[in-house]
């Protein structure tokens, strides 16, 4: 392959040195050598005589896993799994990539006009039907919410469970915003906010009189993503909840299969990067800076949204009618996530491109298989581009000043049970493309943060594989009663399975 180096941009990112930069994008070697690489400050596995043992090297057809029990995010990113996997080969589809080393450093990409982030809620001021409900006079008490539209369908389940204590009032928009409304309090509810009554599938409408403090911020990410520099807050309460998946996209009339770290890298950071398909800047979507898809992947990538290229979209229900529409669906690239891509619409239209992180030799889906909706995946490791969703509150130490409050968002993490035993909170959030905590076999603190083993107190793993949609009972799962009823190998009867 004749080897080129990538143009540089006209303007130089402060913030990406050399070495992030060879590190990003240099070749890896497969499972045979032992450096330190990318954000997460994995090690690849090194075939030292005594570790040769957990070695496969017939895995992932033939390019080697790791086949002990993994202990840190390398090992969970390449080790021996039944699901399904799609190598993206860095060699052939990426110009230069054997030689990125010897390169002059390129240069990312500035957006000339990338949209301001609005500094409060709403795009433009809106003046709400004066015959809708007051917001504040619903009964029972309203409890405020504001930014990441995530969880939708979560809280409609919420609202409905608890409607005899509490009314739920929502009004979506960025994830950042969301942190805002809790950390400065500049950003409010205001206009026109939706709530949900008992029994009601639907949302309804109210009017917010003035401008309405949140008592809940919704967000996909951390408070650092959103505000570089941020050195803590003495009033920020920091609750971490179900785990939002993320992912490249591309219609269904594309041929691509999988995408890598390193050609996602290149596809959005450079003005020649020339990985076929995705040379086209026009058919690139992205998302603002603000928004929690973005700042989730750009994390991962260890490419900052400032230096993006490709056309902005403001909010993820703008992305799947977007990449529907380009003239050229081959060449179409764009970010999302589950709870957008795993509408049966978006199922039907778009595709989930594989991703192959750096340090591993395979790209994964988030599910098992082409159809699956078990996130199987993102649980165990092998699908890296997910991260914990937030959930802000105000108060001193790390408690939520108001006890109501807090008793809602105990809801929302999982920490207690809905009142009402007819709602399935876990089989809501697989609905809407999240994992509770206790379904998942892997944890991380933040976006981009190290991937590591995690155990949860009580497993819903066996639970959440047989809820719909696309339920399946393992095999190694037995249903239960009682914990006398399971196994010395899985003793736990955990949401009715005997779990480990």
């Amino acid at each position: 392959m004749q080897t080129r180096s990538l143009s540089p941009s006209k303007r130089q990112p402060s913030s990406l040195g050399k070495g992030a930069l060879v590190a990003l994008l240099s070749g890896f070697g497969g499972l045979g050598c032992n450096s330190v690489v990318g954000l997460d400050d994995l090690r690849i596995q090194s075939n030292l005589p005594g570790e040769l043992a957990c070695s496969d090297p017939t895995g992932f057809d033939g390019r080697g896993c790791f086949s002990c029990s993994p202990t840190n995010a390398s090992e969970l990113l390449n080790a021996c799994t039944a699901t399904d996997c799609t190598p993206f080969d860095n060699e052939t589809r990426i110009p230069g990539f054997a030689a990125i080393g010897a390169r002059p450093e390129p240069t990312a990409v500035e957006m000339e006009e990338a949209p301001a982030v609005p500094a409060a809620s709403g795009d433009e001021e809106e003046v709400p039907d004066p015959s809708l409900p007051n917001c504040a006079e619903l009964s029972p008490r309203p409890v405020y919410l504001y930014g990441s539209s995530a969880l939708n369908l979560a809280l409609r389940t919420l609202a409905q469970a608890i409607s005899n204590t509490a009314t739920l009032v929502y009004q979506n928009n960025t994830s950042c915003l969301g942190l805002d409304a809790i950390l400065t309090g500049l950003t409010r509810l205001k206009g026109t906010a939706q709530y949900w009554a008992a029994n009601q599938n639907e949302p309804l409408a109210c009017r917010v009189e003035g401008e309405q403090p949140a008592d809940i911020g919704l967000c996909d990410v951390s408070p650092e993503s959103c505000s570089p520099g941020f050195a803590g807050s003495n009033n920020l309460v920091d609750d971490l909840g179900p785990a939002q998946i993320f992912m490249f996209t591309v219609p269904n009339g594309s041929t691509q299969t999988a995408i890598s770290a390193e050609a996602a890298y290149a596809v959005y950071a450079y003005d020649d990067g020339e990985v076929e398909p995705w040379v086209d800047p026009t058919s690139l979507l992205r998302r603002g800076e603000g928004s929690g898809v973005q700042l989730t992947i750009a994390a991962s990538l260890g490419l900052p949204p400032r230096f993006w290229r490709g056309v902005i979209k403001e909010r993820s229900s703008e992305v799947k009618p977007a990449l529907l529409t380009l003239p050229d669906p081959r060449r179409a690239l764009g970010i999302t996530s589950a709870d957008v891509a795993d509408e049966m619409d978006a199922r039907a239209n778009l595709r989930t491109l594989a991703y192959q992180h750096f340090d591993q030799s395979c790209a994964f889906t988030p599910d098992s298989s082409v159809g699956s909706s078990d996130k199987r995946n993102v649980r165990d490791g092998h699908y890296e581009l997910w991260a914990p969703f937030h959930f802000y509150t105000r108060g001193p130490n790390g408690r939520t000043l108001d006890p109501f409050v807090a008793e809602i968002v105990s809801y929302l993490t999982g920490a207690r049970s809905l009142p009402n035993r007819n709602t399935d909170f876990i089989t809501t959030l697989k609905q809407g493309g999240l994992v509770p905590p206790c379904a998942m076999r892997v944890t991380r603190s933040r976006e981009g943060a190290r991937i590591e083993p995690y155990e949860p107190m009580a497993s819903c793993s066996c639970y959440f594989d047989a809820s719909p949609p696309g339920g399946i009972v393992r095999e190694d799962c037995t249903a239960c009663d009682t914990s006398a009823e399971c196994p010395s190998t899985a003793p736990n009867c955990s949401f009715g399975y005997c779990e480990q």
